[in-house]
């Protein structure tokens, strides 16, 4: 019981440094400006969706980044 207990203690410390973790990441990316998908190459057909915005991709096309910019997506 007393190995469950110590395991149980130790979980609930990883786990607070791990929701510590998540929000400096979340923070991050709020000050970068939203999402942001970098690919070598996006092929036609490609369903692009960031949060509630979806972007078909019609051509081929290298070194893409896409990204939301005022709650629309722009690709790079």
């Amino acid at each position: 019981m007393g190995k469950v207990r110590l395991d149980l203690s130790v979980g609930r410390m990883k786990l607070g440094q791990f929701d510590k973790e998540l929000e400096k990441i979340k923070g991050k990316l709020e000050e970068q400006g939203g999402c942001r998908l970098k690919c070598d190459i996006a092929y036609p057909g490609l369903v692009l969706n960031i949060e509630n915005e979806t972007l078909h991709l019609t051509k081929e096309t290298s070194s893409v980044v896409a990204r939301m910019v005022n709650g629309e997506i722009h690709v790079m």
